[in-house]
């Protein structure tokens, strides 16, 4: 219990310090020390501060995987992203550092092997594989682009707010899009 505990912490801390500090200024031993945990406890955990990155992506992809699973295509295929927005603003913290390690090419979803099965599956699932190479360079500009600028804004506009932004000028229409 006590190691789940430590793992735990060492994430939230990293999560944390991901609000105020780049990426490459993070090290392990100031990461264990705002833990309060020592450093065998972190390499008991992650193999590094990469690894502990990418779990912090792998956790933010799981709960988008399962975003685009729950959510309901009756009411138009993208209603996901109203259910994306709405986690993000309330995972903020999280959300933020996801963006940040993003800019980090060994995170960044579009380039990285690992984040491609899962960017796959979740383009696959709620366009149904058409055109997905298009897609994701839509995604990669457009999603990420949004993303950026509603974090930088405080996430000034409401999930709902920001949907009918991003819909209407993808030139889509949240209102008719399912007529």
């Amino acid at each position: 219990m006590e190691e789940k505990n430590a793992k735990a912490r060492l994430f939230d801390t990293f999560v944390d310090m991901l609000q105020t500090m780049d990426f490459s200024r993070i090290t392990v031993s100031e990461l264990c020390r705002r833990a309060e945990l020592n450093r065998a406890s972190f390499y008991h955990n992650y193999l590094d501060v990469y690894d502990l990155g990418e779990a912090v992506m792998q956790l933010w992809e799981e709960e988008s995987i399962r975003i685009v699973y729950s959510s309901d295509y009756t009411q138009g295929k993208r209603l996901f992203y109203l259910n994306y927005f709405t986690y993000a603003n309330e995972h903020r913290k999280l959300f933020k550092a996801v963006l940040k390690l993003r800019q980090i090419t060994e995170f960044d979803s579009l380039t990285n092997p690992k984040r491609i099965d899962n960017i796959d599956r979740i383009v696959n699932t709620v366009f149904h594989g058409e055109n997905v190479d298009y897609l994701l360079a839509y995604n990669g500009g457009a999603i990420h682009g949004v993303e950026q600028l509603w974090v930088e804004r405080d996430f000034q506009e409401t999930p709902e707010e920001l949907w009918r932004i991003f819909l209407a000028h993808g030139g889509n229409n949240p209102d008719t899009e399912n007529e």
